[in-house]
C-alpha cells in the first residue's frame, strides 16, 4: 500500500472535531455519499446590533449575509460593441416586519413596523452562482421602543418570495435524541419562539454592547464580521465595544468561556482566556456607525456622539477548539463587580471536509495511509474512546501542537473531497478510482498532459518531480485506470 509521501498546499481552516462528533451524527450509520447534502448548506445570517437610540428609543441595526448558493440567478446576454457576452444576476430584498411578541408565528393581524432593503448580484460565470463561499451583505437600522417583539424576514429573489425564508430566525430545538411526544413539544415550543427578540432599554448607565470584527484594526474603515453567531475557526478576530463615556468603572474584565458542541451545556464552562480593558485610556470616543458594501459591512465611528467611548480587543480564537463560546464583559469599580453583558458564539469551520462530519466516516477514510489492523483497531469501543483514538493518530502528525489546528488532517480530508468531486463516475466513486488515490497519497501533480492517440485510449500522465504516473481511459465516462507504475 502505499503511503502518504507528500503535503502541500495546507489550508489555513481547521475544525477541533469535538463539534462534529456530537451523539446526533456519531451514533447513526452514515456513509461518505450521505454526508455529502449535509455539509455544503446555503444559509441567511442575521447579526443584532442594539445602541443607543433617541428619544428613549433602542437604535437596533440588523447586519445580514445572504449565500451566493442561497440565490436564483437569471442568465443575461450583454451585447458590446466588439462582443456578446454572458453574465448572471440576481435581484434580492427582504421585508422586516415587526410585530407584537405575543403574536402568533404565522401572523393574523398587520405588522406594527416594517423596513424593507433591496440590492442586486451580478456575477461573469455561472460557477460562481454556486459559490459556498461569497455572501451579499445588508443592513437596516431602525428605532424601536424598548421591548420584546416578534421579528417575520420575508426574502424575496428576483420578485419570488423564496420558500423556507421566513424561518431564518426559527429557534431550534434539541431534538435529536429526543423521540415521540416529548420531541413533538419541543418542536412545538421552538416554532413560539421563532424570531422573538428583545430590544433592551439602553438608558442606563450600564450600558455596554459588542461588535464583532474581522481581525484587521488597522484597516480604514473596520470591517464588521456580520456572519450571525459565527467566526471562522483558527481565525483570530476583534471585538469593538461601546460603553457610556460616564461608566464608572476602573476596569472591564473581558471573560472567554468555552461552552461546548452546542449553545446549551449541561456542565460548567470552562474559562478559557481573559484580559483587562481600562476605561480611563479607551481607544477613542463616539458611536459605531455601519456602511453597506457589496462584499463587507464596513464600520465607522460617529466622534458627534460624545456620551459613548469604544475599545476594541483581540480575541486569540486560533489558540481555541471548535465550539460554543461566551464572552463575558465584567465591570469592576470600587473593588464590587457587575455584569455588563455576555454574548455567545460559534467558532465554525465553515468549509470542513466532508468527512470529518461523522467519526466512523473519518475513520474509515483513513484507510488510504492506514493498514486495515489500524481502522478496526480504532473503530473498537465507544464513542468517546474511538474519538480519543482518532485525535491521538492525527495528533502524533501535528505540525502545529501548541494550536488545535492540525494542518495535515486538514489538507488528508480536503483531497477525499476533491477527489470525489473531480474523479467520480458512473461506475465508481472517485476516492476509489486509482487517480483520485494517487491524489489523496500525493496531492496536486506539478503537470497532467493529456495524450489523445489516433488509435488506442486516451492517457493522461501525472508529474511529480521525477516521478510519472500514467493512467489509461477504460470507458468513455472518465475511468481511468492507472498502469505505470503499477499498483
Amino acid at each position: 500500500m502505499m503511503r502518504i509521501q507528500k503535503i502541500s498546499a495546507l489550508i489555513t481552516l481547521f475544525v477541533g472535531l469535538s463539534l462534529f462528533y456530537s451523539d446526533a451524527i456519531s451514533q447513526t450509520r452514515y456513509t461518505y455519499q450521505s454526508l455529502v447534502n449535509q455539509n455544503r448548506t446555503p444559509a441567511v445570517h442575521f447579526d443584532f446590533i442594539y445602541l443607543p437610540g433617541d428619544d428613549g428609543n433602542t437604535e437596533v441595526t440588523i447586519l445580514y449575509k445572504i449565500n451566493y448558493n442561497f440565490l436564483n440567478f437569471r442568465r443575461q446576454v450583454v451585447q458590446g460593441r466588439d462582443q456578446t457576452t454572458t453574465q448572471f444576476t440576481s435581484d434580492v430584498s427582504i421585508d422586516f416586519d415587526f410585530y407584537d411578541a405575543d403574536t402568533d408565528p404565522v401572523p393574523q393581524q398587520p405588522y406594527i413596523k416594517r423596513e424593507s432593503w433591496a440590492s442586486s448580484v451580478t456575477v461573469k460565470e455561472y460557477a460562481q452562482t454556486q459559490d459556498y463561499d461569497n455572501f451579499l451583505n445588508g443592513k437596516i437600522t431602525v428605532q424601536l421602543p424598548p421591548q420584546g417583539y416578534r421579528l417575520i424576514p420575508t426574502i424575496s429573489v428576483n420578485g419570488r418570495e423564496v420558500s423556507g425564508a421566513r424561518f431564518a430566525l426559527q429557534a431550534q430545538p434539541q431534538t435529536a435524541n429526543l423521540r415521540g411526544r416529548r420531541a413533538a413539544r419541543e418542536m412545538r415550543e421552538a416554532e413560539q419562539r421563532r424570531g422573538l427578540i428583545e430590544v433592551p432599554d439602553l438608558s442606563g448607565d450600564d450600558i455596554f454592547r459588542a461588535v464583532f470584527l474581522l481581525n484587521k484594526t488597522t484597516e480604514t474603515p473596520l470591517r464588521a464580521y456580520n456572519f450571525g453567531r459565527n467566526v471562522r475557526y483558527a481565525e483570530d478576530f476583534s471585538v469593538l465595544t461601546s460603553y457610556r463615556s460616564d461608566l464608572k468603572s476602573d476596569s472591564i474584565q473581558v471573560r472567554l468561556y468555552e461552552i461546548g458542541a452546542t449553545p446549551v451545556s449541561s456542565s460548567t464552562p470552562s474559562r478559557v482566556w481573559q484580559t483587562s480593558l481600562s476605561t480611563t485610556e479607551a481607544t477613542g470616543i463616539g458611536k459605531p456607525r455601519f456602511t453597506q458594501h457589496k462584499d463587507s459591512i464596513s464600520v465607522t465611528i460617529d466622534e458627534s456622539i460624545a456620551d459613548l467611548s469604544y475599545k476594541i480587543v483581540s480575541i486569540p480564537n486560533h489558540k481555541f477548539k471548535n465550539a460554543w463560546f461566551r464572552l463575558d464583559f465584567i465591570n469592576w469599580a470600587d473593588g464590587d463587580s457587575t455584569s455588563l453583558s455576555q454574548t455567545q458564539y460559534l467558532s465554525r469551520w465553515i468549509d470542513m471536509p466532508t468527512s470529518l462530519l461523522n467519526l466512523d466516516v473519518a475513520i474509515d477514510m483513513l484507510r488510504f495511509i492506514v493498514e486495515n489492523d489500524k481502522i478496526r483497531e480504532m473503530r473498537r469501543g465507544s464513542d468517546a474512546e474511538k474519538e480519543q483514538k482518532f485525535r491521538a493518530f492525527w495528533s502524533e502528525r501535528d505540525p502545529t501542537p501548541d494550536t488545535d489546528f492540525n494542518e495535515i488532517m486538514a489538507e488528508y480530508y480536503r483531497r477525499i473531497d476533491h477527489a470525489f468531486k473531480e474523479f467520480t463516475t458512473p461506475s465508481k466513486l472517485g476516492f476509489e478510482s486509482d487517480q483520485g488515490k494517487t491524489y489523496i497519497i500525493y496531492g496536486p501533480p506539478d503537470n497532467i498532459e493529456r495524450r489523445l492517440p489516433t488509435s488506442g485510449a486516451a492517457t493522461e500522465v501525472w508529474t511529480y518531480g521525477s516521478q510519472s504516473f500514467i493512467f489509461r481511459a477504460t470507458t468513455g465516462f472518465g475511468d481511468f485506470q492507472l498502469v505505470s507504475p503499477s499498483n
